[in-house]
């Protein structure tokens, strides 16, 4: 899911104002109104996610219900398993990415057999801080919790996660510009780095860990 925020551009070739594109959700959806709100980068023409107030490290931002699967990767997916990947239909889709995370995504994966979601809460997951303990599974599903991360986030600071905690490969690299202390520059997956680079970024998805396990030849 690379640094590239889609928009919904509303201009039309009459218009002679400068373009502004607007996101494609609102940030009422999954009441992330609570404690997010858009930021919009004027140079780009893109939006971000911010925090309203401060959040403690852990604490519940979101569970993932409003998503669509996608066989393959694209800039825009997560990975949620070896070979599956969502669309974000929410705000969510806007957390970009930072090599000093501020938040990290507990993916639930499908079952391999049906590629269905699960519709409850997993018996053996440790919810996130304020989290509700159930929650309507949506069209497909329940693919996960977004929460904050173990340094918390501070009011208006950015809300972002680090990709490679859930993608191997992506669908497309970029170029990281978060100017973060240890950037690591070209980002494209989890599967072009190393065990020490993927340290302290968050949760790192369990099959990622697994492939990183096989590429170096040890038992998964």
């Amino acid at each position: 899911m690379p640094d590239s925020n889609p928009t919904n551009d509303t201009q039309r070739p009459s218009d002679a104002s400068p373009r502004i594109s607007e996101p494609l959700f609102p940030i009422t959806t999954s009441s992330l109104d609570r404690f997010l709100a858009y930021e919009y980068d004027a140079a780009t023409d893109s939006h971000s996610l911010i925090a309203t107030r401060d959040l403690e490290p852990d604490t519940h931002i979101a569970y993932i219900t409003t998503h669509t699967p996608e066989p393959t990767p694209l800039y825009s997916t997560v990975q949620t398993s070896r070979t599956t990947h969502i669309e974000l239909n929410s705000p969510l889709l806007y957390l970009n990415h930072s090599c000093s995370p501020t938040a990290s995504i507990h993916i639930f994966s499908p079952d391999p057999s049906t590629g269905q979601y699960p519709t409850t809460l997993p018996d053996d997951f440790t919810r996130g801080l304020n989290a509700p303990g159930s929650v309507e599974p949506g069209d497909h599903g329940i693919a996960g919790e977004v929460r904050v991360g173990e340094k918390g986030v501070r009011k208006e600071e950015g809300v972002t996660f680090f990709y490679p905690c859930t993608e191997w490969s992506m669908g497309r690299g970029f170029e990281c510009k978060c100017d973060e202390e240890g950037c690591l520059g070209w980002i494209e997956g989890a599967k072009s780095l190393s065990r020490a680079q993927m340290q302290g970024k968050g949760q790192v998805a369990e099959w990622v860990w697994d492939m990183m396990r096989e590429r170096h030849g040890e038992v998964a």
